[in-house]
């Protein structure tokens, strides 16, 4: 037997038994503490699989971009208590749409940001790195992942997402829910106390009191604009809008 020959212990495999307990399983409702596996955060190109088992690289089609290789982001977040990895993933563009006044038509890498403290402003330069960043951590919910493939149709009742047997084909517990996100451990998708925090009360009341008579965000962000206000109280606006501290 050669001196680094590994020795092996055999045992008898048909008197083992183990004892079968339920798998991992997630909540959509509930909220979990994620931190960021910023090795694993990458920009990659996009590709898809082929018939004969190798890979195609998708290009863009139309516009100033035709012949290139689409590429996304890819930023996953570890849950703390099953070290289960959840990612988030976003489109690779030049340029972001940023609209503070209808935030419903924001990028969603956007959105994102501003969930991690981040204000893209107009005409501003959008820097990834600058919210990406080693030791993040958030608190938000689950979602489903809704398949990319052509050929779906989405069910306006239920939201399902079904495919040509009717078959509900959305993944589940394999994103986070981007509108639920609030920077620290322990939080609440309803309440984030940090974003709370930086605004002191002088702040709130100002926004508050500019408030008073809109019956919409998109009205106080016209003010504030009006008032040529905006570096100063645009985001603690939209933090408190957050949080519940504007109503409308």
């Amino acid at each position: 037997m050669a001196e680094n020959e590994a020795v092996q212990e055999q045992f008898d495999w048909q008197k083992e038994s183990a004892k079968c307990v339920e798998g991992l399983k997630f909540d959509l409702d509930q909220d979990y503490t994620f931190e960021l596996d910023f090795d694993g955060v990458s920009l990659h190109t996009i590709a898809k699989k082929l018939a004969d088992g190798s890979s195609e690289t998708l290009l863009y089609k139309k516009g100033d971009k035709a012949g290139q290789p689409m590429k996304m982001y890819t930023i996953p977040f570890k849950e703390q208590g099953t070290s289960v990895t959840f990612k988030t993933e976003f489109w690779h563009n030049d340029t972001y749409r940023v609209n503070p006044q209808n935030p419903e038509l924001e990028d969603a890498f956007v959105k994102f940001s501003r969930k991690l403290g981040y204000n893209p402003v107009l005409d501003g330069d959008f820097d990834p790195k600058d919210f990406i960043k080693p030791g993040l951590v958030i608190t938000a919910k689950l979602a489903y992942q809704q398949p990319y493939e052509k050929g779906y149709s989405i069910d306006e009742k239920t939201g399902m997402v079904l495919n040509a047997a009717g078959k509900d084909v959305r993944k589940a517990y394999k994103t986070i829910d981007i509108d639920t996100i609030v920077v620290g451990e322990g939080g609440s998708s309803g309440e984030s106390q940090e974003a709370i925090e930086k605004v002191d009360a002088e702040t709130q009341k100002e926004v508050q009191d500019l408030a008073k008579g809109c019956k919409k965000f998109a009205e106080l962000v016209t003010k504030i604009n009006k008032a040529k206000l905006t570096d100063k109280l645009l985001d603690p606006a939209m933090k408190m809008k957050e949080q519940g501290l504007l109503k409308f």
